[in-house]
């Protein structure tokens, strides 16, 4: 190894550093609480074959959905549930149907309100899982189909906004002033 790309000769002086980059996607903040993954469980697999001569497709997509488990919250835990299932494009016969349901674990070091609980649940317990998912159905799919079903990345950044904005309260049209009748009359 040269010294050049010895990481013991590099000096706090000969690093450059970089303004990070605009945050166009807001930060994720549950309270100001620890916060520790303990425990991720499969409870439910379901793999179901499908039409045998349909050609397997390279890529399918995944729908989820992250739960908060409500009897669960407790001062210093909570669990969420993650049900899953793996959907192929509009048109496409699926060779396979897999589906599933993921329970999460979490410690705190203090207590939370059910809806920062609610939220963590929703949002980043699909972000935790959603490797392990993409990982499973490789291999379900290789071991039954003979060929890899390949799931793109999680694009965290939108799915966190996406999931901000269905939080948001929906605001209804309000109607302003007084009704008249085609006479021009106020009230009726």
């Amino acid at each position: 190894m040269n010294q050049q790309n010895d990481p013991a000769s590099i000096t706090p002086e000969a690093v450059q550093t970089t303004p990070a980059p605009s945050r166009r996607h807001p930060v994720i903040k549950v309270s100001q609480c620890g916060l520790q993954l303990t425990k991720v469980r499969l409870v439910m697999l379901m793999c179901t074959p499908g039409e045998s001569t349909v050609e397997v497709p390279p890529m399918a997509d995944l729908n989820y959905e992250g739960k908060l488990v409500k009897s669960s919250l407790k001062e210093t835990s909570f669990q969420a549930i993650v049900t899953w299932s793996l959907c192929f494009p509009e048109g496409v016969a699926a060779p396979v149907a897999i589906s599933g349901r993921h329970e999460l674990t979490f410690l705190l070091n203090k207590q939370i309100s059910e809806n920062d609980a609610s939220y963590y649940a929703e949002t980043n317990s699909v972000i935790l899982v959603y490797p392990y998912l993409r990982q499973l159905i490789d291999d379900l799919s290789i071991k039954s189909l003979g060929r890899s079903i390949m799931i793109l990345p999680l694009d965290v950044p939108q799915f966190v906004t996406d999931q901000m904005m269905k939080r948001q309260p929906t605001k209804e049209p309000q109607t302003q002033g007084v009704e008249t009748d085609p006479d021009g009359k106020e009230g009726t």
